[in-house]
């Protein structure tokens, strides 16, 4: 059975073909970074993985959005669609290019197609952090709370970890890359997340604000006269680093700020880190501790000046990194990067998201 797994961004689709039998799932190609999902079709079948769409048995594509409706890996139909759709104010940058996904495959194939969420891994978030201090009523009907996103990356990455043995119980995932996000992992269980009713929420990301004042909001409507979907355009795609700073190339941006510290980039990674730190210390005392800080996502994986800046104010948490180390991580290099007398265990892991969906497809068919 082949399985191709996809992840589209807001501008760019990845996807995986898996061949699974005997209960092994085996990788055949990976394609990244075109956002065209006929070319994806057209190197699998050049490289002589497929003859055309149709071999493709199973179909994986990851949802940001899953709302109330969805807490795991869901067959699409009609109604399954309609309400992804009906989510995308939720999650603008992510959810529309997932249902134009999932209706260009509908159109060209009958075979089953696979919304994988990653708001699902966060339903174990209990309800003293996940509801919002509104009349219950409110958010019972507006079904507001707190879903967290990122799901699909931290499973992959406890996924790999388990692997090397029993999965330690304290857990904190720092997944940084386009959007930004802070999980607590206590049991392999989400415990909460830096992410909220929308993904706008936490951290400073690229071109996301992360949070600010509810009355930041208003204001900017009011000076600015700005609509509600000029505003939420406003907080969503022209601000965070490259807001910040007016340059659009992340890696020109901590290339700066590690040169000049008192530059705009100097001073967009310093509120950078410092929101990372905010909720690692937030989270290091919600569970009680730390066994292990695991760095993923572009960013997280890629930038040894952006761990060592968020790193450097956590010591007296026991997190420390060796700088050798971690100046020898790169994009296809990832490993341990702690001291060894270190209290908390810092990794560099590459999440693997398609990888985790086509997992999930198989424990369904």
């Amino acid at each position: 059975m082949k399985i191709l797994s996809l992840n589209p961004g807001s501008t760019s689709l990845k996807s995986s073909l898996f061949e699974f039998g005997n209960g092994d799932l085996k990788l055949l190609a990976r394609i990244e970074n075109s956002k065209d999902f006929p070319f994806h079709i057209k190197q699998y079948t050049k490289q002589g993985f497929i003859r055309d769409l149709k071999e493709i048995d199973q179909f994986g594509v990851r949802v940001v959005h899953g709302g109330s409706f969805f807490h795991k890996t869901t067959r699409i139909d009609e109604s399954v669609l309609e309400k992804i759709k009906q989510l995308s104010e939720l999650a603008p940058l992510h959810n529309p290019p997932a249902v134009k996904l999932i209706e260009t495959i509908q159109k060209q194939t009958t075979n089953p197609v696979w919304a994988a969420f990653d708001t699902a891994f966060h339903q174990t978030i209990p309800d003293y952090i996940s509801h919002y201090p509104l009349s219950p009523k409110l958010t019972k009907d507006l079904s507001l709370q707190q879903y967290g996103f990122h799901g699909l990356a931290v499973e992959s990455l406890l996924r790999q970890r388990k692997k090397e043995g029993p999965l330690p119980q304290k857990i904190i995932v720092c997944h940084l890359g386009g959007g930004d996000s802070v999980t607590a992992v206590k049991a392999g269980k989400s415990l909460n997340n830096s992410m909220g009713f929308t993904p706008l929420r936490g951290l400073m990301m690229v071109s996301r604000s992360g949070t600010v004042n509810a009355g930041v909001f208003v204001y900017l409507k009011e000076k600015l006269n700005l609509s509600d979907t000029e505003c939420l355009d406003l907080l969503n795609h022209h601000a965070g680093l490259s807001g910040y700073t007016g340059k659009s190339d992340i890696k020109d941006i901590f290339d700066e700020a590690e040169k000049k510290t008192q530059s705009l980039s100097g001073k967009a990674v310093a509120i950078f880190s410092h929101r990372v730190c905010e909720f690692i210390w937030n989270y290091y005392g919600l569970l009680g501790g730390c066994d292990e800080l695991i760095f993923s996502g572009g960013i997280g994986r890629r930038n040894a000046f952006a761990r060592q800046e968020i790193c450097k104010n956590l010591s007296v948490l026991g997190v420390k990194i060796d700088t050798q180390k971690n100046s020898e991580i790169s994009e296809d290099n990832f490993g341990i990067i702690s001291r060894s007398d270190s209290q908390v265990l810092v990794r560099v892991m590459k999440a693997d998201e398609t990888g985790e969906i086509a997992q999930q497809i198989t424990n369904k068919v």
